[in-house]
């Protein structure tokens, strides 16, 4: 999935959010455990077929996806970034689904997932803020390992 995504940032163009976001973890964890160099741009503005944009940040610290006037699709991007971690090679485990929180923005429905002991007893997680129900506002998804 890694050259997918540097195609597609090399094209500035994806053929949907969840594709992405799978694509981007496995870049992001080559990059944050040295298997792969960040790339020269550490962030870029892919586009969708659909019209929506997502800023996307490479870095040896983390990794970031984010998508303004995100609508509420009843789980179904979250859904379809899980079901795809747990189908690949990693040992993902979900730690969190769904669950309602506070956002800066609002109601927000929060996710996890990691896969344990990545280097040296840290995980390696993703995690997913979706707006709540209402209004267009920004989905988020970061990466990152943490102790």
């Amino acid at each position: 999935m890694i050259p997918h995504l540097f195609a597609a940032l090399a094209l500035q163009t994806a053929p949907d959010a969840a594709t992405a976001t799978l694509d981007l973890s496995e870049q992001c964890l080559a990059v944050m455990t040295g298997r792969a160099e960040a790339p020269p741009d550490a962030w870029n503005r892919i586009a969708f077929p659909d019209g929506r944009e997502a800023t996307i940040t490479i870095g040896t610290g983390g990794c970031s996806l984010s998508i303004d006037n995100w609508r509420d699709d009843g789980g179904a991007f979250a859904t379809t970034v899980r079901d795809g971690l747990l189908a690949g090679h990693m040992r993902w485990t979900v730690s969190q689904w769904r669950e309602p929180r506070a956002s800066e923005s609002g109601p927000a429905l929060w996710s996890a997932m990691v896969i344990p002991d990545i280097r040296r007893h840290s995980a390696y997680f993703i995690q997913i803020i979706e707006p709540g129900r209402g209004a267009p506002e920004r989905l988020d998804v970061s990466f990152g390992i943490a102790p």
